[in-house]
């Protein structure tokens, strides 16, 4: 199925440019002679009208063949005004814009029909949060819905991010939900440094809150007592379903309950912990155990082979009370804290069997390799989470479908085109690196990573992928459209000819840069993906 995902992606890209082209050509009267999709030995085709219709052998792009494009082909009488040449500059910079542009309008309906299918939203339910973070500080708590910033309406999770990353270090009003009531308060977002590799934003804002999930996850100093053991889930006691984890108090001052609960089953792999829930019923189980619960967020679940943790001799079930002499109650604090520290010394107290152990460690930075990825300081450890067991579901299914996925075409499409423009502008400028480019190997990887989620997550693939071809397609390299839209631009500036002789060297100059640049990026699939 992967190499079909991949020759789907890939045709439709070069279809849906190579169309621009050809039906903005016909409309000017242009003749064309061939429509290939794919290059080399013709694979079959047909013949409709005056064109050739071919599918090729080597599917990394395409071509249109239009009359008066090649100097080389004699014009007939019969043809006489039908060379692209014979038409008007803006009817010719059109033709050569015509491929780009439609690449470029192709993700609007991709990231369309997608969000027609993405209809169940997270709640912007507050969760958990920093006590000295915005939220805090603004009166709010877990459980308080937000339903606008700064006069921007909030309906779902994602839109806090999206109104939040261009207010970064801003004081302004939030409303929210309490109880069924609407409150209104005044909110300062953090300035945190935006550390993606391709950015719009050197700063993001930040509320310090994390979506709202309240599960009865177990964890004990010493679970050898009792039948309920660590990381145990709790659904039901005594035949009731358990609503939220604050619920378990009312059962303690019984001497036994009954317990269903989820209990995780490892599935042997050698690099990832993965496991499966298996349910399991429990009888007379002593309430003490609820006197005794610790924070499960703070126990950890898995420790990454070779990292940090595991050659300081951290274990599953190890229990982190401190850092740097600070308690943490929310993992993903802990998280934010750590990842600040980078190379500095962290000293962490933890609580095995009974016993309190410290550790002193430094993290290890991972350099990225792809563009898609980026540097990161690694720990090595992960805790435990399961989105089950909850009837409080933070998920709100959509009853405005169509307007919502307007909304979300427009800002996948801009927001993607932003990014890949600045993506290109930092090619150009030497910011990135040419590492970072891929090529079809590149694209039939992602293909076949994108199918493993779905034919909608090979949507928004075909989306990005498309953003790329059409921009890359403007940059005014000769051999390129961008580099004939630029002879056309001159041509309409000086109001004559550009001399025939200067374009075949800097077509000869555009062709040596786009081989070069093929090689490169051939080298990198290679490096990338077959000896990886």
């Amino acid at each position: 199925m992967q190499i079909i995902a991949f020759l789907i992606v890939i045709s439709i890209l070069i279809f849906v440019h190579e169309f621009g082209h050809f039906i903005v050509a016909k409309f000017f009267g242009v003749k064309v002679m061939k429509f290939s999709i794919g290059m080399g030995p013709k694979l079959f085709g047909f013949k409709y009208g005056e064109t050739e219709y071919v599918v090729a052998a080597i599917p990394i792009g395409g071509f249109v063949s239009m009359l008066g494009h090649d100097p080389s082909i004699e014009i007939t009488p019969e043809d006489e005004g039908r060379s692209l040449n014979d038409k008007k500059n803006w009817q010719r910079f059109l033709v050569m814009f015509a491929g780009p542009a439609f690449n470029l309008l192709l993700p609007f309906l991709l990231y369309f029909i997608f969000a027609l299918f993405e209809t169940t939203h997270l709640t912007p339910m507050i969760g958990q949060y920093s006590v000295n973070g915005p939220v805090a500080k603004a009166g709010l708590q877990s459980g308080d819905i937000i339903t606008s910033i700064d006069k921007q309406p909030i309906r779902y999770w994602r839109d806090l991010s999206r109104v939040l990353e261009s207010r970064a270090g801003k004081t302004m009003p939030i409303s929210y939900l309490r109880d069924g009531k609407r409150y209104t308060a005044t909110i300062t977002t953090t300035k945190d440094e935006n550390t993606d590799k391709i950015r719009i934003y050197k700063y993001k804002g930040r509320l310090g809150i994390t979506p709202y999930f309240d599960n009865a996850i177990i964890f004990l100093e010493n679970d050898s007592d009792y039948k309920i053991k660590n990381f145990d889930l709790i659904t039901e006691i005594n035949g009731e379903k358990l609503k939220s984890k604050k619920d378990l108090f009312k059962y303690k001052d019984k001497e036994t309950i009954n317990i269903k609960v989820k209990r995780a089953k490892r599935i042997d792999y050698t690099i990832f912990d993965l496991f499966t829930l298996e349910d399991v019923e429990l009888k007379d189980v002593k309430t003490q155990f609820i006197n005794e619960l610790l924070d499960s967020e703070m126990a950890i679940w898995w420790i990454h082979p070779g990292s940090v943790a595991s050659k300081l001799g951290l274990k599953k079930g190890d229990y982190i009370l401190s850092v740097d002499n600070q308690i943490f109650k929310h993992w993903v604090f802990l998280q934010d804290y750590i990842s600040l520290k980078k190379d500095k010394e962290i000293s962490i107290k933890i609580l095995r069997d009974g016993k309190e152990k410290s550790f002193t460690f430094k993290q290890r930075l991972i350099k990225s390799k792809h563009v898609t990825e980026k540097a990161y300081y690694e720990f090595g450890v992960v805790p435990y989470v399961i989105n089950e067991g909850t009837e409080i579901t933070p998920f709100i299914v959509s009853k405005t479908v169509l307007s919502d996925a307007f909304s979300e075409m427009f800002y996948q499409t801009t927001t993607m085109t932003r990014l890949v423009f600045t993506a290109v502008i930092q090619l150009v400028t030497g910011k990135l690196g040419f590492e970072h480019l891929g090529g079809p190997i590149m694209m039939y990887e992602a293909s076949g990573m994108a199918l493993q989620y779905g034919w909608l997550s090979l949507l928004k693939l075909m989306a990005l992928l498309s953003i790329n071809l059409g921009l890359l397609n403007l940059l005014p390299i000769p051999m390129l459209d961008g580099g004939h839209i630029i002879f056309i631009l001159a041509e309409m500036i000086r109001r004559k000819p550009v001399n025939q002789r200067f374009k075949e060297i800097a077509s000869f100059v555009g062709l040596s840069i786009l081989v070069l640049v093929m090689i490169l990026v051939f080298k990198n699939d290679i490096e990338n993906f077959i000896f990886r």
